[in-house]
């Protein structure tokens, strides 16, 4: 998320797309779930074109509601992107 902040997207989809490969090789669902926000924020911001955003917005609502997991570390970071990208997706 700090390379989206620091308008670095390119940088920002790589690191995701490596950190969805390492969080794979580890195999801990926290560290997935992590990896595949990053990778869906640096794509929704980088490319924001309807899939890349609709995407985003789902694993955001997914996460909001806090059924497969607790809260996270970038949670914050989440919810407000994904308001920012659609203000009435998330509800708390």
């Amino acid at each position: 998320m700090v390379a989206i902040g620091a308008d670095q997207l390119a940088s920002a989809v790589n690191f995701a797309a490596n950190a969805v490969r390492a969080a794979k090789l580890i195999g801990d669902p926290e560290s997935q779930l992590l990896a595949d926000s990053a990778l869906a924020a640096a794509e929704a911001v980088a490319e924001p074109s309807r899939q890349n955003t609709d995407n985003f917005i789902a694993l955001a609502q997914q996460r909001a509601s806090r059924l497969s997991h607790r809260a996270l570390t970038d949670e914050p970071d989440i919810v407000a992107l994904a308001t920012r990208i659609a203000p009435t997706a998330i509800q708390d």
